[in-house]
């Protein structure tokens, strides 16, 4: 749940809150720089399987600090002390945020199907986990935050793409501006 409560708050893909570490958490920001990313393992010129690594972000402009709220902090907090305790549990160390009861990266594919079920059993539709992003921008984008805030915040390398996906101008607002060119 902390994982959705940061996509939400933050807009964050998928890839760079799994990679996310402890000390890219900060109380009034997080920083994202990197990303986790699914690789094929390849034996004698056929996939073989996949792989997990930790990469650099989509783009330059990925790399980003993300304000938060002190709310969204203190739920990272509780996070932490739930983690330091099943680290101790089940006798695993890391510096990773999010990772499986092994202390081993989380596989984003999988996530889809954990994410699946907690939804189905709230009875509320699944769109992908995208969609969470998609509701930080929308959100912000309604709430009159400037394209170019938007887009920094989002990561995105071209603003043509936040204005594409996030903006979305009412058709009352649409037909306000066309009344204006009879005044």
């Amino acid at each position: 749940l902390v994982l959705i409560l940061l996509a939400i708050n933050t807009g964050a893909r998928i890839g760079e809150l799994l990679a996310l570490t402890y000390d890219d958490i900060y109380p009034d920001k997080i920083v994202i720089n990197k990303q986790v990313i699914t690789k094929p393992v390849f034996k004698d010129g056929k996939t073989d399987g996949y792989e997990l690594s930790i990469e650099d972000t989509k783009s330059e402009n990925s790399v980003r600090s993300v304000p938060i709220t002190e709310e969204t902090y203190n739920e990272l907090e509780q996070h932490r002390k739930w983690h330091q305790e099943e680290m101790l549990e089940k006798g695993y160390r890391t510096n990773q945020l999010f990772t499986t009861n092994t202390g081993r990266l989380h596989d984003p594919r999988s996530l889809r199907h954990t994410l699946d079920r907690l939804h189905e059993d709230a009875g509320v539709p699944q769109y992908g986990f995208h969609v969470y992003r998609h509701t930080f921008g929308t959100k912000l984008a309604a709430n009159g935050v400037a394209l170019q805030t938007l887009a920094s915040l989002m990561g995105h390398s071209d603003i043509s793409v936040t204005a594409k996906y996030y903006i979305n101008i009412p058709a009352a607002e649409k037909i306000e501006a066309i009344k204006t060119l009879s005044a």
